[in-house]
């Protein structure tokens, strides 16, 4: 999907609305979108980004992440 950013929006704060999640997320669209990094943590307006369909599950949200709390 495609995305165009609202001067003041991190990269974080986009992925968090469209994915609901940051972890794992952030780092797929940073690999979709060379170069975007270099603009800060702050994007400018009319930057038009890559958002792709698929996200790798994090270990946030793995059920089985090898934590056992009865330990």
């Amino acid at each position: 999907m495609k995305y165009r950013t609202v001067k003041g929006q991190t990269v974080d704060e986009i992925v968090w609305k469209h994915y609901g999640k940051t972890r794992g997320a952030t780092e797929v669209v940073l690999e979709a979108n060379p170069g975007l990094a270099h603009y800060g943590p702050v994007l400018p307006s009319g930057l038009l980004m890559e958002l792709p369909d698929d996200v790798p599950r994090s270990l946030a949200e793995d059920s089985d992440c090898g934590i056992n709390p009865g330990v």
